[in-house]
């Protein structure tokens, strides 16, 4: 069987400082079988660490897990309202495989 390719389901996401966080979803597609994981990473290009915090509140790493058959997952990346008006800020999420032997697709940054 095939493990599958995971990607992000959208190429873009935009979200206000004041909704506390942004959803960023990941599919699978190609097979299912087995566990697999991918870890994600944040790149400042307008933001810095007072922006942003790569995980949720309750979320203790950067690592996501698709279960056998499990086709999509999503993770929080939390926005920090520091209440400044300030122009748009953007940052970007690169995926890797952290285990198990997926791909990952096209759409992977």
């Amino acid at each position: 069987g095939n493990h599958g390719s995971i990607y992000f389901a959208s190429p873009y996401y935009e979200v206000r400082e004041d909704e506390g966080f942004v959803r960023i979803a990941l599919l699978r597609s190609g097979g299912g079988v087995g566990t697999v994981s991918v870890s994600y990473h944040i790149q400042h290009l307008s933001t810095d660490d007072s922006d942003i915090t790569p995980t949720a509140f309750f979320a203790t790493n950067q690592t996501i897990e698709f279960g056998q058959g499990q086709i999509q997952q999503s993770f929080l990346v939390t926005v920090n309202n520091d209440r400044i008006l300030e122009e748009e800020e953007c940052f970007s999420v690169s995926l890797s495989v952290h285990a198990g032997p997926a791909e990952l697709g096209n759409q992977k940054r």
